[in-house]
């Protein structure tokens, strides 16, 4: 039986939020509300689309009859300053197109279909600070070459979709230290010959599909993340996933902590399998199935196409994969 707990580092990174182990093992959340920051310079409570092109702070809640903020010039600053902006059920909160060097903070985005929809090299922007729930497609979207963005400290839950996703060739992004729950898909999700994305310190639990997953992208870095209680798998390396490494997590009450490959019971697309991954020094507890599946073969580890080292667990598949303590 696995005898390695929770490490210090995992708890230190739980106890900064509003988190609570279950008896069944399971992580569940209350989503606290940003502290209101004082009001500053611009008073919104229904609106149309609003263009920016210069730095924006919002002093009220607003409502958007469709969209809400367009983002048409570089460098500026979207504060929410501790407010809501709610949708009608359809459109973008926030849209930003093309556009270098935005920061986007302080708020709360809610029913729309995306919460924040970065597109077409839309690059060294900053999201921080953001609760967006509840909308009906995805939380946070990279959609084609942006590149060099950062998604910091935000809590993204209850979406249709995905809570976070990296998309379309998007490349050397940062997402740290966000909580991801609840979303219908995906916690997050980099697809697509997404490469060189960095993911570390999130803590992803509860989603209806995996935590983590890489699908067809490369060499990124999935370290030092918290993935509990998710349907499918906590960290998933899907088909065309090579290269990454997957380091120091802590995933703990998943069907499967890990899991390298499609799963047998799906039609495998017309993707080569993953390979050439480096999977070290995960520690995992309590996954329902295995706690790293790997459905590779190759000169890798145990006959895998990856490589394995030091994953403190109960299972794998095939054996060989985790460190297993029998004390």
């Amino acid at each position: 039986m696995i005898k390695r707990a929770l490490t210090s580092k995992h708890r230190g990174l739980l106890s900064s939020i509003p988190l609570n182990l279950l008896t069944a093992g399971l992580l569940v959340i209350a989503v606290s509300l940003l502290p209101v920051m004082p009001a500053q310079n611009v008073q919104a409570s229904s609106s149309p689309i609003i263009h920016l092109t210069s730095d924006y702070t919002l002093t009220d809640d607003i409502t958007f009859d469709w969209d809400g903020f367009y983002i048409e010039a570089d460098g500026i600053t979207l504060n929410l300053n501790g407010h809501t902006i709610y949708g009608s059920g359809h459109g973008l909160g926030v849209h930003l197109y093309s556009h270098t060097g935005v920061t986007i903070k302080n708020g709360t985005i809610t029913n729309f279909d995306f919460g924040i929809a970065l597109a077409e090299s839309a690059d060294n922007n900053n999201i921080k600070g953001i609760v967006i729930t509840n909308n009906s497609v995805q939380g946070i979207s990279l959609w084609i070459g942006c590149d060099n963005n950062e998604i910091k400290n935000c809590t993204v839950a209850n979406n249709g979709h995905n809570g976070i996703i990296i998309n379309e060739a998007s490349n050397y992004n940062i997402v740290k230290g966000n909580v991801s729950y609840n979303n219908a898909l995906d916690g997050i999700s980099v697809i697509k010959s997404s490469s060189y994305n960095v993911l570390k310190d999130n803590v992803v639990i509860e989603n209806g599909r995996n935590g983590i997953n890489v699908f067809n992208s490369h060499y990124n870095v999935i370290k030092d993340n918290t993935t509990s209680g998710n349907t499918k798998a906590g960290i998933v390396l899907n088909v065309g996933a090579d290269n990454n490494e997957v380091r120091d997590n802590y995933s703990s009450y998943n069907t499967v902590g890990i899991r390298v490959g499609w799963p047998p019971f799906s039609p495998l697309p017309s993707h080569i399998p993953p390979e050439n991954n480096t999977i070290v020094d995960n520690t995992l507890l309590g996954n329902s199935l295995f706690d790293i599946f790997d459905l590779t073969s190759g000169s890798g580890t145990a006959g895998t196409a990856n490589f394995y080292k030091d994953n403190e667990g109960d299972s794998s598949n095939p054996p060989g994969l985790v460190d297993i303590d029998d004390d």
